[in-house]
C-alpha cells in the first residue's frame, strides 16, 4: 500500500456513538457554554433581586429556578434523546457501517445498502476533531464519518497524519 493511501472500515458501537453524540450536540455546537452563560445571567439577575430589590426576593428564586432548570432540562432531553437513537439503531451490538479510503481525496462505502460510494475533496471538508478514541470527520456541518483508533489500515497515526496533510489540520 502507498504511503498516501490510508482506508478503514468502520465498526461503531453504542460507546463511539455516545461519546461522539455528546460531542457534537454538547461541545461542538457550543451549547454547554450557552448554557452555563444563561445559567450566570439568570443567577446575577437573581442576586440583584436579593441584595439590590428587596422586595423582588421571589423574582430572584424564580430566576435562579429557571436557571437552573432550562440547561438541565436541556441537557436531559439530549442524553435521553441519543440513548434512544443507540437503541433504535442497534449498536449495543458493534456494526460495520461504512468503509473510508483516502487518498488523493476520499472515497466512502456504505455497508447498508446497495447505495454508490460518495467521494469527497480534501479542500471541501468542513471540520475535523481528534478526541479519546476517534477522529470526527465532518464532510458538511451536519454530516460527520466516526474514524474510530484501531481500525485503519496501516493504523490510526498513518490516517491522522493523511488527514492532517491535506486538511492543515491540527
Amino acid at each position: 500500500m502507498d504511503e498516501k493511501q490510508v482506508s478503514i472500515n468502520v465498526v461503531v458501537d453504542a460507546k463511539i456513538f455516545y461519546q461522539f453524540s455528546v460531542f457534537d450536540a454538547l461541545f461542538r455546537t457550543n451549547s454547554l457554554i450557552n448554557m452555563t452563560v444563561f445559567a450566570a445571567v439568570m443567577g446575577l439577575f437573581s442576586l440583584l433581586c436579593f441584595f439590590v430589590f428587596e422586595d423582588a426576593a421571589g423574582l430572584g428564586v424564580l430566576l435562579i429556578i429557571i436557571g437552573i432548570s432550562f440547561p438541565a432540562a436541556y441537557t436531559i432531553k439530549t442524553l435521553r434523546r441519543i440513548k434512544m437513537q443507540i437503541s433504535f439503531l442497534d449498536l449495543e451490538n458493534p456494526k460495520t457501517v461504512y468503509s473510508l479510503y483516502f487518498a488523493e481525496n476520499i472515497k466512502v462505502t456504505n455497508h447498508g445498502g446497495g447505495e454508490e460510494p460518495l467521494y469527497y475533496e480534501w479542500n471541501s471538508i468542513f471540520a475535523v476533531y481528534r478526541k479519546k478514541g476517534c477522529i470526527y470527520l465532518y464532510v458538511q456541518p451536519e454530516k460527520a464519518y466516526l474514524l474510530p483508533d484501531g481500525q485503519a489500515t496501516p493504523g490510526t497515526e498513518a490516517l491522522w497524519e493523511i488527514i492532517v496533510k491535506n486538511t492543515g489540520q491540527e
